[in-house]
């Protein structure tokens, strides 16, 4: 399971970073956070209302969800919509991560319901696709 959100957490930090290059004014909201804000074990961050993990679970599909509508028919150049799309995940890993341990959530059951979930989604475009192949990739890694 720690493999599967790390190869995640990678893949989604090096899309914000990647498609901000050049933009040096813009912070996320890891960048803006303060100790503990993001990574605290409580109930901080995007998946912090999660109380059991088939609530994170659901949680985590529709950040996958959002990400995908988001990008729509994106190519992989349109930055713009790419970073709009990532930051509406909500988090960029540890967030999800430290919640995942938090509620000492099964690593099966967790992968299993998620990259089903995932498996059912469709791109419309470039950049989505690419999106649904890194999680697909990180699942069967998983």
């Amino acid at each position: 399971m720690r493999r599967f959100l790390r190869v995640l957490s990678l893949a989604l930090a090096f899309a914000l970073v990647g498609g901000a290059c050049g933009e040096d004014s813009d912070t996320t909201p890891i960048d803006e956070a303060g100790p503990g804000d993001v990574t605290d074990a409580g109930a901080e961050g995007a998946f912090g209302e999660a109380d059991d993990c088939s609530e994170l679970v659901g949680q985590a599909v529709a950040a996958y969800e959002r990400v995908v509508e988001g990008l729509g028919d994106a190519d992989r150049s349109d930055i713009d919509r790419i970073d709009a799309a990532m930051e509406s995940f909500g988090g960029i890993g540890p967030d999800l991560q430290v919640r995942y341990d938090a509620l000492d959530c099964q690593a099966s059951d967790f992968e299993v319901e998620v990259c089903a979930a995932v498996a059912d989604l469709a791109a419309d475009g470039p950049a989505a696709q690419d999106f649904i192949d890194t999680v697909a990739a990180s699942c069967e890694a998983g």
